[in-house]
Parts: structure tokens; C-alpha cells; sequence
């Protein structure tokens, strides 16, 4: 291993930990948005926005085009349509139709079918180490979730299932990300930029149909300047940085291993919390405290094995 592995690895770390932090804040402004906002407009309105964003990083950092010759349209449409797009509507719908502690619990299991989905591709045997992680990411994440929470936050809505489904579709489009378009060479910044634009133009499809057919509502009004900060927020940290970063992370890292730091999501809600004036319990202490033991446990099993590199 060149000298330069370990530091990607160590940057890899660092975007996926922007990443958790960034993912932190979708469910509490996606709660908040959905006041007023149909979903499909929020989703929609996420990665349009992000385009402009990855766009303008892409023409600042290289004075090539921005689009290549030659790409897998097909692919990309399918990745961007069937994969980020299906996760943005059951993520939305999810987030709707669940109770905020359930949707936590919920998405604290993302190590545990990113561990599945790479199996039932790979046939990959899980390591020993690893299996310890997740297991300490995922009942940290748990813990963080329920801790202090009451029976009505707690309560199943019926969005859970849709949750669910939403983690299978991005555990899908983060693996076929890096496995269809990453061997062309065209980075992930552009891997990013066109499956978010593919995901975009889905969204967008879908909620113009659903919308003259009468099952999605027209928004009621212009969203206020608060509405347009969240909105901003979420295309800028949540979508356009940290869907870059998740995917370098997962290239570099693995998608196991990249889940892992998902699990950190809800220990970032609770500092927010914390820095806004809320008292957090002992669980989101001790339950963060243990998701962040499993992220530095699997990273001290890759030390070694840099050591002798």
C-alpha cells in the first residue's frame, strides 16, 4: 500500500463524518418543512438546487467540461431515478408518516443492511472486527434514538416500512455508484453531479403527474425566507457535500464500513440539540459514546495494516 492510501482513508474518514453531521439535520428540517411544503417539492427542490452548487465546484476546480463525452446515460438515469430518487420519496414520505424516534431507530440500521446487501452481491465473508462494529454502531445509534424519548415519540406511524425501503435503495445506488460509473475515471464530485441531476428530473416527473392527477397538492404559497434557508441548507451540507463525500467515502472505505459512520447522525442531532439549549439524557450520552467506539474500533483495525504497508 502507497503512503498515499492511508491518507485517503484518513480524508475518506473526515468527509464521512461531515457526512453523519450533515445527515443529522434532514430529519428534524424535513419534520419542519413538511408543515408547509408537499414532499415531493423538498426532495426535488434538494437535488435541483444541489446541481447549481456541484456544478459551480466542478468549473472552479477543473477547466474541463463539466459533463464528459461518452457517459452511461441509461445507467445514470437508472441510479439517479430508481435509486436516489426512490430513496428521497420513501426517506420523505417516511419521515412524514413516522413518529421522529421511530424514523432514528429506524435509520440507525443502515450498517446492518449495508452488511446484507454487500453479501447478497458479494458473497464477501464479514469479518470478525467488523461484525463487532456494527453491532456497536448500530445499539449506539438505538440507544441514541430512544433515549429519553417518550411512548408517543416512539410510536410506529406507519413510515417505518417505507424507511426501510428507502436505506435498500441507497444502499443500492451508493454500491452501483462506485461499481458503474467510478472505473470510467470521471470522479465522484461528477458521479454526484449527474446522479443527482438524474434523481432531480425524476422527482420532478413524478410530482408534475401525481400533482394534475390530484394525489400530490400544489404548495400553498411561496416558502418564506426560513423555509428557503432549510431548503438551501439541505441541497448545499446534506446533498451536494455530503452525497460527494459519502461517495468518496464509499469508494475508499467500503460501504460497510462507510455505514458505520451513519450511525453518528443522531449523535450530531443531539450536540445541535445540545448547543440550542436541550439537556440530553445518559442514553444519548452512553449510546453515542458507543457508535463512536465502533467507528474508532473498525479504524484501529485498518492501523496496523498501514503500519506495515
Amino acid at each position: 500500500m502507497t503512503a498515499a492510501a492511508p491518507r485517503g482513508e484518513l480524508v475518506a474518514s473526515a468527509g464521512l463524518l461531515f457526512t453523519a453531521m450533515a445527515w443529522g439535520t434532514m430529519v428534524p428540517l424535513t419534520s419542519v418543512l413538511l408543515e408547509d411544503l408537499p414532499p415531493f417539492v423538498i426532495a426535488a427542490s434538494r437535488y435541483t438546487l444541489a446541481l447549481a452548487v456541484l456544478a459551480c465546484i466542478i468549473a472552479a476546480r477543473e477547466r474541463s467540461p463539466i459533463l464528459p463525452m461518452g457517459l452511461p446515460w441509461g445507467r445514470i438515469l437508472l441510479l439517479g431515478g430508481g435509486g436516489i430518487g426512490s430513496f428521497a420519496t420513501c426517506y420523505t414520505f417516511g419521515i412524514g408518516y413516522s413518529g421522529p424516534i421511530a424514523a432514528a431507530a429506524i435509520l440507525a440500521t443502515q450498517p446492518v443492511i449495508a452488511v446484507l446487501m454487500d453479501w447478497l452481491v458479494t458473497r464477501r465473508r464479514i469479518g470478525g472486527r467488523l461484525a463487532i462494529a456494527v453491532a456497536l454502531a448500530v445499539s449506539g445509534g438505538l440507544l441514541v434514538a430512544f433515549g429519553g424519548s417518550d411512548s408517543q415519540a416512539a410510536a410506529a406511524h406507519g413510515g417505518e416500512v417505507l424507511l426501510v425501503i428507502a436505506l435498500f435503495c441507497w444502499t443500492w445506488y451508493s454500491m452501483k455508484a462506485q461499481a458503474w460509473l467510478a472505473p470510467l475515471g470521471i470522479g465522484q464530485l461528477r458521479i454526484t453531479l449527474v446522479s443527482s441531476g438524474a434523481a432531480a428530473l425524476a422527482l420532478w416527473l413524478i410530482y408534475a403527474v401525481t400533482a394534475a392527477l390530484g394525489v400530490q397538492p400544489l404548495p400553498a404559497a411561496f416558502p418564506g425566507a426560513g423555509h428557503l434557508v432549510m431548503l438551501l441548507w439541505l441541497a448545499v451540507g446534506p446533498t451536494a457535500i455530503a452525497i460527494f463525500t459519502w461517495n468518496y467515502g464509499t469508494g475508499r472505505l467500503g460501504i460497510t464500513a462507510a455505514s458505520l459512520f451513519l450511525n453518528l447522525s443522531p449523535v450530531f442531532a443531539a450536540l445541535l440539540g445540545m448547543a440550542l439549549g436541550a439537556k440530553p439524557s445518559w442514553a444519548e450520552l452512553v449510546g453515542g459514546a458507543i457508535a463512536l467506539g465502533g467507528v474508532i474500533f473498525l479504524q484501529l483495525g485498518a492501523a496496523p495494516r498501514r503500519s506495515r504497508s
